[in-house]
Protein backbone atom coordinates (compact mmCIF):
# COMPACT_ATOMS: atom_id res chain seq x y z
CA UNK A 1 0.00 0.00 0.00
CA UNK A 2 1.32 3.50 -1.26
CA UNK A 3 0.16 5.99 1.64
CA UNK A 4 0.57 2.90 4.69
CA UNK A 5 2.09 5.69 7.03
CA UNK A 6 1.23 6.55 10.86
CA UNK A 7 -0.87 9.69 9.69
CA UNK A 8 -2.73 7.42 7.44
CA UNK A 9 -2.83 4.80 9.87
CA UNK A 10 -4.11 7.27 12.63
CA UNK A 11 -6.52 9.12 10.31
CA UNK A 12 -8.36 5.44 9.09
CA UNK A 13 -8.55 4.82 12.77
CA UNK A 14 -10.61 7.83 13.79
CA UNK A 15 -12.84 7.72 10.82
CA UNK A 16 -13.20 4.30 11.82
CA UNK A 17 -13.88 5.19 15.14
CA UNK A 18 -16.32 7.14 14.00
CA UNK A 19 -18.25 5.37 11.90
CA UNK A 20 -18.38 2.69 14.28
CA UNK A 21 -19.66 4.77 17.17
CA UNK A 22 -22.73 6.07 14.56
CA UNK A 23 -23.78 2.25 13.71
CA UNK A 24 -24.00 1.53 17.56
CA UNK A 25 -25.79 4.64 18.04
CA UNK A 26 -28.22 3.56 15.38
CA UNK A 27 -28.75 0.48 16.94
CA UNK A 28 -29.43 1.54 20.24
CA UNK A 29 -31.72 4.37 19.19
CA UNK A 30 -34.08 1.62 17.75
CA UNK A 31 -33.75 -0.54 20.64
CA UNK A 32 -34.84 2.29 22.88
CA UNK A 33 -37.95 2.81 20.09
CA UNK A 34 -38.88 -0.88 20.14
CA UNK A 35 -38.45 -0.94 23.93
CA UNK A 36 -41.03 1.91 23.84
CA UNK A 37 -43.42 0.38 22.15
CA UNK A 38 -43.56 -2.84 23.57
CA UNK A 39 -44.15 -0.71 26.99
CA UNK A 40 -46.84 1.26 24.91
CA UNK A 41 -47.83 -0.68 22.32
CA UNK A 42 -50.49 1.53 21.23
CA UNK A 43 -47.54 3.56 20.04
CA UNK A 44 -46.82 1.27 16.98
CA UNK A 45 -48.92 2.73 14.34
CA UNK A 46 -48.10 6.43 15.35
CA UNK A 47 -44.23 5.97 15.14
CA UNK A 48 -42.91 5.63 11.44
CA UNK A 49 -39.84 2.76 11.22
CA UNK A 50 -38.28 1.29 8.78
CA UNK A 51 -38.70 -2.26 8.18
CA UNK A 52 -35.63 -4.34 9.94
CA UNK A 53 -34.49 -5.60 7.25
CA UNK A 54 -34.22 -2.17 5.22
CA UNK A 55 -32.24 -1.36 8.32
CA UNK A 56 -29.91 -4.09 8.25
CA UNK A 57 -29.74 -3.85 4.41
CA UNK A 58 -28.70 -0.03 5.01
CA UNK A 59 -25.98 -0.66 7.99
CA UNK A 60 -24.47 -3.47 5.82
CA UNK A 61 -24.20 -0.96 2.96
CA UNK A 62 -22.79 1.98 5.92
CA UNK A 63 -20.37 -0.76 7.31
CA UNK A 64 -19.49 -1.95 3.71
CA UNK A 65 -19.01 1.58 2.58
CA UNK A 66 -16.81 2.41 5.15
CA UNK A 67 -14.12 -0.03 5.07
CA UNK A 68 -14.24 0.56 1.16
CA UNK A 69 -12.99 4.14 2.20
CA UNK A 70 -10.76 3.05 4.26
CA UNK A 71 -8.80 1.10 2.55
CA UNK A 72 -8.69 3.26 -0.50
CA UNK A 73 -7.29 5.90 1.63
CA UNK A 74 -4.11 3.64 1.97
CA UNK A 75 -4.05 3.68 -2.14
CA UNK A 76 -3.53 0.18 -2.07
CA UNK A 77 -1.39 -0.91 -5.53
CA UNK A 78 -1.81 -4.09 -7.62
CA UNK A 79 1.17 -3.38 -10.50
CA UNK A 80 4.28 -1.92 -10.60
CA UNK A 81 4.66 0.48 -13.86
CA UNK A 82 8.17 1.68 -14.75
CA UNK A 83 8.71 5.16 -14.72
CA UNK A 84 9.60 7.09 -17.94
CA UNK A 85 12.89 8.48 -16.40
CA UNK A 86 14.22 4.55 -15.57
CA UNK A 87 16.91 3.16 -17.37
CA UNK A 88 19.58 0.24 -17.36
CA UNK A 89 22.78 2.21 -16.17
CA UNK A 90 25.58 1.03 -18.78
CA UNK A 91 28.41 3.54 -18.52
CA UNK A 92 30.78 5.08 -16.36
CA UNK A 93 30.83 7.29 -13.15
CA UNK A 94 32.26 10.56 -13.70
CA UNK A 95 33.83 12.92 -10.66
CA UNK A 96 34.78 16.19 -11.22
CA UNK A 97 36.93 17.47 -9.04
CA UNK A 98 36.53 21.70 -9.26
CA UNK A 99 38.81 24.09 -8.12
CA UNK A 100 36.35 26.98 -6.89
CA UNK A 101 39.05 29.43 -5.31
CA UNK A 102 38.75 33.48 -5.90
CA UNK A 103 41.71 32.34 -8.76
CA UNK A 104 38.49 31.04 -10.93
CA UNK A 105 36.51 34.73 -11.01
CA UNK A 106 40.06 35.34 -13.03
CA UNK A 107 39.25 37.04 -16.75
CA UNK A 108 40.54 35.30 -19.26
CA UNK A 109 39.64 36.31 -23.10
CA UNK A 110 35.89 38.16 -21.28
CA UNK A 111 35.15 35.05 -19.66
CA UNK A 112 35.33 34.02 -16.12
CA UNK A 113 37.82 30.68 -15.70
CA UNK A 114 34.56 29.08 -13.36
CA UNK A 115 31.85 30.22 -15.87
CA UNK A 116 34.11 28.83 -18.97
CA UNK A 117 34.61 25.59 -17.01
CA UNK A 118 30.48 25.28 -17.13
CA UNK A 119 30.28 25.98 -20.08
CA UNK A 120 31.73 23.35 -21.13
CA UNK A 121 30.69 20.71 -18.79
CA UNK A 122 26.96 21.82 -20.34
CA UNK A 123 27.95 20.91 -23.99
CA UNK A 124 29.43 17.54 -22.90
CA UNK A 125 27.06 16.39 -21.13
CA UNK A 126 24.59 15.66 -24.66
CA UNK A 127 27.19 13.16 -25.52
CA UNK A 128 27.27 11.64 -21.96
CA UNK A 129 23.93 10.11 -21.41
CA UNK A 130 23.72 6.73 -19.59
CA UNK A 131 26.56 7.64 -17.48
CA UNK A 132 26.24 8.96 -14.03
CA UNK A 133 27.92 12.34 -12.50
CA UNK A 134 28.89 14.05 -9.17
CA UNK A 135 31.08 16.85 -8.35
CA UNK A 136 33.24 17.59 -5.25
CA UNK A 137 34.11 21.04 -4.83
CA UNK A 138 37.19 22.83 -3.71
CA UNK A 139 38.91 25.77 -2.14
CA UNK A 140 40.86 25.95 0.91
CA UNK A 141 38.58 23.27 2.11
CA UNK A 142 36.73 20.63 0.00
CA UNK A 143 33.21 19.71 -0.33
CA UNK A 144 30.92 17.12 -1.96
CA UNK A 145 28.28 19.59 -3.55
CA UNK A 146 26.66 16.95 -5.97
CA UNK A 147 26.80 13.28 -5.22
CA UNK A 148 26.34 10.40 -8.12
CA UNK A 149 23.37 10.83 -10.53
CA UNK A 150 22.31 10.07 -13.72
CA UNK A 151 19.84 12.90 -14.13
CA UNK A 152 21.64 14.86 -16.41
CA UNK A 153 18.74 17.55 -16.09
CA UNK A 154 19.58 17.57 -12.02
CA UNK A 155 23.19 18.02 -12.86
CA UNK A 156 23.25 20.40 -15.23
CA UNK A 157 21.64 22.58 -12.06
CA UNK A 158 24.41 21.53 -10.17
CA UNK A 159 26.84 22.67 -12.28
CA UNK A 160 25.18 26.42 -12.98
CA UNK A 161 24.95 26.85 -9.52
CA UNK A 162 29.22 26.44 -9.23
CA UNK A 163 30.52 29.57 -7.85
CA UNK A 164 33.65 30.78 -6.41
CA UNK A 165 31.91 31.88 -3.07
CA UNK A 166 30.21 28.37 -2.09
CA UNK A 167 33.09 27.80 0.10
CA UNK A 168 34.49 30.17 2.84
CA UNK A 169 37.62 29.35 3.05
CA UNK A 170 39.29 31.00 -0.46
CA UNK A 171 42.92 29.46 -0.45
CA UNK A 172 43.53 26.69 -2.89
CA UNK A 173 44.64 23.12 -1.48
CA UNK A 174 44.59 20.45 -4.67
CA UNK A 175 46.15 17.92 -2.22
CA UNK A 176 42.91 18.01 -0.01
CA UNK A 177 40.57 17.78 -2.37
CA UNK A 178 42.31 14.55 -3.53
CA UNK A 179 41.78 12.88 -0.02
CA UNK A 180 38.16 13.87 -0.14
CA UNK A 181 38.02 12.19 -3.51
CA UNK A 182 39.96 8.90 -2.61
CA UNK A 183 37.38 8.71 0.03
CA UNK A 184 34.34 9.16 -2.00
CA UNK A 185 36.17 6.92 -4.36
CA UNK A 186 36.32 3.95 -2.19
CA UNK A 187 32.95 4.46 -0.94
CA UNK A 188 29.72 2.43 -2.15
CA UNK A 189 28.54 5.58 -3.57
CA UNK A 190 30.95 5.31 -6.69
CA UNK A 191 30.72 2.31 -8.81
CA UNK A 192 34.19 0.41 -10.35
CA UNK A 193 34.41 1.96 -14.07
CA UNK A 194 34.99 5.46 -13.21
CA UNK A 195 37.24 8.87 -14.40
CA UNK A 196 37.59 12.03 -12.21
CA UNK A 197 37.51 15.34 -14.37
CA UNK A 198 39.99 17.42 -11.98
CA UNK A 199 39.27 21.00 -13.28
CA UNK A 200 41.81 23.89 -11.69
CA UNK A 201 44.04 26.84 -12.67
CA UNK A 202 46.50 24.68 -10.59
CA UNK A 203 47.32 28.00 -8.51
CA UNK A 204 48.11 25.84 -5.58
CA UNK A 205 51.80 27.18 -3.67
CA UNK A 206 51.84 23.77 -1.87
CA UNK A 207 52.10 22.28 -5.22
CA UNK A 208 51.38 19.02 -3.76
CA UNK A 209 50.62 16.20 -6.45
CA UNK A 210 48.52 13.67 -5.15
CA UNK A 211 50.24 10.03 -4.25
CA UNK A 212 47.85 7.71 -5.91
CA UNK A 213 44.18 7.85 -7.42
CA UNK A 214 42.14 4.70 -7.90
CA UNK A 215 40.71 6.07 -11.43
CA UNK A 216 41.50 7.04 -14.48
CA UNK A 217 42.13 11.25 -14.96
CA UNK A 218 41.69 14.04 -17.23
CA UNK A 219 42.90 17.11 -15.82
CA UNK A 220 41.21 20.13 -17.18
CA UNK A 221 43.16 23.54 -17.43
CA UNK A 222 41.66 27.14 -17.12
CA UNK A 223 43.92 30.40 -17.42
CA UNK A 224 46.47 31.64 -19.52
CA UNK A 225 50.16 32.03 -19.03
CA UNK A 226 50.11 35.44 -19.24
CA UNK A 227 47.77 36.00 -16.63
CA UNK A 228 44.45 37.88 -15.79
CA UNK A 229 43.01 39.95 -13.19
CA UNK A 230 40.31 38.47 -10.64
CA UNK A 231 36.89 40.14 -10.73
CA UNK A 232 34.80 39.56 -7.76
CA UNK A 233 31.05 41.23 -6.65
CA UNK A 234 30.34 41.34 -2.91
CA UNK A 235 26.45 40.18 -2.60
CA UNK A 236 26.69 41.36 0.92
CA UNK A 237 27.53 44.98 -0.21
CA UNK A 238 27.20 44.90 -3.54
CA UNK A 239 30.39 46.51 -4.22
CA UNK A 240 32.40 44.66 -7.08
CA UNK A 241 36.21 45.22 -8.80
CA UNK A 242 39.45 43.46 -9.05
CA UNK A 243 40.90 41.85 -6.13
CA UNK A 244 44.38 43.87 -4.71
CA UNK A 245 46.23 42.03 -2.80
CA UNK A 246 44.95 44.10 0.66
CA UNK A 247 41.77 42.40 -0.47
CA UNK A 248 40.39 45.43 -1.79
CA UNK A 249 38.49 46.36 -4.71
CA UNK A 250 38.89 48.40 -7.10
CA UNK A 251 37.75 49.28 -10.95
CA UNK A 252 41.18 50.33 -12.20
CA UNK A 253 43.14 47.77 -14.01
CA UNK A 254 46.30 50.08 -13.99
CA UNK A 255 46.85 49.63 -10.07
CA UNK A 256 49.92 48.02 -9.20
CA UNK A 257 48.43 46.08 -6.03
CA UNK A 258 46.02 44.34 -8.43
CA UNK A 259 46.26 40.18 -8.49
CA UNK A 260 47.10 38.58 -11.17
CA UNK A 261 46.44 34.61 -11.70
CA UNK A 262 48.27 32.54 -14.40
CA UNK A 263 47.32 29.19 -14.84
CA UNK A 264 50.23 26.59 -13.28
CA UNK A 265 50.63 24.03 -15.91
CA UNK A 266 53.37 22.46 -15.11
CA UNK A 267 52.29 21.36 -12.00
CA UNK A 268 48.74 20.17 -13.70
CA UNK A 269 51.25 18.07 -15.95
CA UNK A 270 52.57 16.68 -13.53
CA UNK A 271 49.39 15.49 -11.89
CA UNK A 272 48.20 14.17 -15.37
CA UNK A 273 51.30 12.55 -15.95
CA UNK A 274 51.57 10.57 -12.42
CA UNK A 275 48.46 9.41 -12.88
CA UNK A 276 49.11 8.59 -16.25
CA UNK A 277 46.31 10.92 -17.37
CA UNK A 278 45.58 13.28 -19.96
CA UNK A 279 45.96 17.23 -19.95
CA UNK A 280 44.08 20.00 -21.98
CA UNK A 281 44.04 23.26 -21.97
CA UNK A 282 39.83 24.59 -21.86
CA UNK A 283 40.31 27.66 -22.14
CA UNK A 284 43.25 28.05 -24.82
CA UNK A 285 41.09 25.27 -26.89
CA UNK A 286 37.50 24.79 -25.58
CA UNK A 287 36.66 21.88 -28.40
CA UNK A 288 39.97 20.13 -26.16
CA UNK A 289 37.32 19.05 -23.17
CA UNK A 290 35.91 15.92 -26.20
CA UNK A 291 38.94 14.22 -25.09
CA UNK A 292 36.36 13.38 -22.18
CA UNK A 293 33.92 11.56 -24.51
CA UNK A 294 36.71 9.93 -26.19
CA UNK A 295 37.88 8.31 -23.20
CA UNK A 296 34.75 7.55 -22.12
CA UNK A 297 33.82 5.32 -25.51
CA UNK A 298 36.70 3.43 -24.94
CA UNK A 299 36.57 2.75 -21.39
CA UNK A 300 35.01 -0.43 -19.99
CA UNK A 301 31.03 0.18 -18.76
CA UNK A 302 29.65 -0.92 -15.66
CA UNK A 303 27.64 -3.19 -17.16
CA UNK A 304 24.52 -4.76 -15.74
CA UNK A 305 24.14 -2.37 -12.68
CA UNK A 306 20.76 -1.38 -12.94
CA UNK A 307 19.09 2.10 -11.81
CA UNK A 308 15.03 1.51 -12.11
CA UNK A 309 12.74 3.98 -10.58
CA UNK A 310 9.51 1.33 -9.80
CA UNK A 311 6.45 3.55 -9.44
CA UNK A 312 3.55 1.21 -7.76
CA UNK A 313 0.47 2.22 -9.85
CA UNK A 314 -2.29 3.85 -7.64
CA UNK A 315 -4.91 1.61 -7.00
CA UNK A 316 -7.18 3.11 -4.46
CA UNK A 317 -10.38 4.00 -7.01
CA UNK A 318 -11.08 0.46 -7.10
CA UNK A 319 -12.35 1.37 -4.00
CA UNK A 320 -13.26 4.46 -3.56
CA UNK A 321 -15.80 3.76 -7.09
CA UNK A 322 -17.69 1.51 -5.13
CA UNK A 323 -17.52 2.80 -1.56
CA UNK A 324 -19.05 6.05 -3.52
CA UNK A 325 -21.66 4.04 -5.72
CA UNK A 326 -22.69 2.60 -2.54
CA UNK A 327 -23.33 5.23 -0.46
CA UNK A 328 -24.55 7.38 -3.14
CA UNK A 329 -27.13 4.61 -3.53
CA UNK A 330 -28.15 4.11 -0.19
CA UNK A 331 -28.36 8.15 1.04
CA UNK A 332 -30.30 9.35 -2.50
CA UNK A 333 -31.90 5.96 -4.23
CA UNK A 334 -32.62 4.15 -0.92
CA UNK A 335 -33.84 7.49 1.11
CA UNK A 336 -36.01 8.24 -1.82
CA UNK A 337 -37.43 4.73 -1.91
CA UNK A 338 -38.30 5.14 2.14
CA UNK A 339 -39.41 8.63 1.69
CA UNK A 340 -41.41 7.86 -1.05
CA UNK A 341 -43.12 4.34 0.49
CA UNK A 342 -43.85 6.43 3.61
CA UNK A 343 -45.26 9.00 1.46
CA UNK A 344 -47.67 7.48 -0.61
CA UNK A 345 -47.93 4.29 1.36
Amino acid sequence: MKNFHLEYIILSALFFLTLLTYLVRKLRDRKQIFSIIYKYPNLENSIDLVPKRIFQFRMILWGLGGILLIVSLFNPSFRSEQSQDSLDLKGVDIVFLVDVSLSMNADDNGSPRISRLKEVILSLLPSLSSNRFGIITFAGTPFLYCPMTSDIGAFSEYVRGLETDMIPDTGTNIGRGFNKLDAFLDSDKVFKNKIVVLATDGEDYSETIPSKLNSDLIVFGLGTTEGSLIRYKDENTGMSGYITRDGKLINSKDDSSLIKTSINEPFLKNIARKHNGEYVNITANPQSADILISKINEMEKNKDRQIRDILKKDGYHFFLIPAFLILFFDFVILEWLIFKSRKFG
